[in-house]
């Protein structure tokens, strides 16, 4: 019995990508329709060359990324560019685990790093794990309110 190849996009998703053509970076990054689109139907090689070349997804793209748990575009959205903050906020009260370890690896949270050390979804393990990419505030609340050992 063959493995089957792990794909960043599931069944159909991957046969339309594979028919999907990138169109003008100049229209993909003023309008929303083509962003989804990108997003739905385009491979995560067509979407890093429209990052590349300076596209961002607008935040209802974001929050996409964040409800399908879609980690393979996240780290790839995420080394380009921030999330903004109200998407920060959704990720950290929505996103997995996964997807938010994927984040913090490559992005900041900013003034979100509180919000996400002072929701209890987020276990002492995953906080202990992930220090190095909490700010000092974040490190604070952690060690007095929360009693995490962080060494």
């Amino acid at each position: 019995m063959r493995k089957r190849k792990m794909q960043a996009l599931p069944g159909d998703s991957q046969k339309r990508a594979e028919n999907y053509q990138l169109p003008d970076i100049g229209r993909l990054k003023k309008e929303l329709p083509r962003q989804r689109l990108l997003y739905q139907e385009g491979s995560l090689e067509q979407m890093k060359e429209a990052f590349a070349d300076g596209v961002c997804f607008r935040a209802e793209i974001q929050q996409s990324i964040i409800d399908d748990d879609n980690i393979a575009v996240m780290a790839l959205f995420a080394s380009y560019w921030d999330l903004v903050p109200d998407m920060r906020r959704h990720m950290i009260r929505k996103g997995s685990e996964q997807l938010v370890e994927t984040y913090l690896q490559r992005r900041s949270l900013g003034k979100q790093c509180s919000d996400l050390v002072k929701n209890r979804r987020f276990s002492a393990d995953f906080l202990r794990r992930n220090a190095a990419y909490l700010n000092k505030d974040a490190l604070a609340y952690c060690v007095s309110a929360r009693k995490i050992n962080l060494k």
